[in-house]
């Protein structure tokens, strides 16, 4: 990435197919964890993109130094960044890397000559659990990042089959409105409020 110096969208495709073949035949587990930051449009649109892309380099900075020889840290893209976490069966520990990304985003900086404090959300996608190749993996990555960020901001979310069924049926019960009303099928009842 030119912004970042970190992995870019590609690359990061490329660390993932090969994180995810050396879990299968290790039997072992993959984390995927997709970072958004909160409200960022707003200092974008407020301040300039040159500042807003001062921020990303920083954020980008601040995440490089959890890269080490197993983890990679990647920017997809925007304001969203991604940690590939190859670990054991079990995946305890990755709650303790997630509090520690979220704590590095949100230690205040200055860019502009004006301090910053910025938050973000973050979701949360395990190979072989819930995911069985690399774009289901960043799929329900980007599901339960969207479903941390209407929790609350700096929060985190795993992604879950109750998350997928929810997509499902938002798109099920879009397709059905759009379809009645090209169909002008649509009888709309009034009950009064009591």
């Amino acid at each position: 990435d030119q912004l970042t110096a970190l992995p870019n969208r590609v690359l990061l495709h490329d660390r993932l197919m090969q994180s995810l073949a050396r879990a299968n035949f290790n039997n072992s587990k993959v984390s995927l964890l997709l970072l958004d930051l909160d409200k960022f449009k707003y200092i974008n649109d407020a301040m300039g993109h040159h500042i807003g892309d001062e921020i990303i380099a920083h954020i980008g900075h601040s995440l490089d130094k959890f890269t080490c020889n197993d983890i990679t840290v990647a920017r997809v893209g925007g304001d969203e960044f991604a940690l590939v976490v190859p670990h054991g069966k079990r995946i305890e520990s990755i709650e303790v890397l997630v509090s520690q990304v979220l704590e590095a985003v949100g230690k205040p900086f200055r860019v502009g000559g004006e301090e910053h404090v910025l938050s973000a959300s973050l979701g949360i996608s395990v190979y072989p659990d819930d995911a069985q190749n690399v774009e289901e993996i960043l799929r329900h990555a980007d599901s339960a990042m969207y479903k941390a960020k209407q929790i609350a901001a700096n929060s985190y979310c795993y992604f879950s089959q109750d998350l997928q069924d929810d997509m499902n049926k938002r798109i099920e019960v879009g397709n059905c409105l759009r379809k009645a009303i090209e169909a002008n099928s649509l009888d709309v009842h009034y009950q009064p409020k009591y």
